[in-house]
């Protein structure tokens, strides 16, 4: 009789313990990153930090437009957000995979964060990168001295002549080296050559408007 007992009380045990994994697998699912969801246009990922002159340069935002769209290959700035880089789909889709397989750590949240900026932007002393979609956010901070080496590495991900411009002068104008990059733009997209202050008048204006 006991040995009746003792197996079913194992029988018992071995079906809770599979139970438990089974729970614990979904619960692995539940947890997906922000940066693993499927991107869409309501998808977008924004870069920004402050420097030692105590002034931050205007955000980049890239956003993703379908193919044929008007805003695609453009790049302007939207109202208390920044400078908006339009890509396809499919460029934004290996940026934030990019992101994801990188060594960036995410802290990502059920909330979908503005993209509104503040006076001044609350951002981590180096570069903060947030990217939302309709799942939340997701929040990742690089050091000042690995700015330009965790940004050169997402440059192929970008197709858009006018996104990649103006990815590499915002890294430029943070003292990276950007091998290859011209400030005389080329004939697939128009665009007066804007100096580096720029950024910073943009940014006084904005916060005395």
């Amino acid at each position: 009789m006991n040995s009746k007992k003792a197996i079913f009380a194992l029988i018992l045990i071995v079906v809770a313990l599979t139970t438990t994994s089974r729970l614990g697998s979904y619960q692995e699912v539940d947890r997906k990153r922000v940066v693993d969801y499927p991107v869409n246009e309501k998808t977008a990922v924004r870069f920004c930090d402050t420097d030692e002159e105590e002034y931050f340069h205007v955000p980049l935002i890239f956003r993703a437009v379908k193919t044929g769209d008007g805003r695609l290959n453009t790049a302007p700035i939207i109202s208390r957000e920044g400078r908006t880089a339009f890509v396809t789909i499919e460029e934004l889709r290996q940026l934030v995979q990019s992101l994801a397989h990188s060594s960036l750590s995410w802290h990502d949240s059920n909330e979908v964060e503005s993209l509104k900026w503040k006076s001044p932007l609350d951002c981590f002393d180096g570069m903060d990168i947030l990217v939302v979609c309709l799942n939340g956010s997701a929040n990742s901070k690089i050091p000042p001295s690995k700015i330009c080496e965790t940004l050169q590495a997402l440059d192929p991900t970008l197709q858009t002549p006018r996104a990649l411009w103006e990815f590499q002068l915002f890294r430029h104008g943070y003292g990276c080296k950007v091998p290859g990059f011209n400030f005389q733009v080329s004939g697939s997209f128009a665009l007066v050559s804007r100096p580096r202050s720029l950024a910073r008048n943009i940014s006084l204006q904005s916060s005395h408007g």
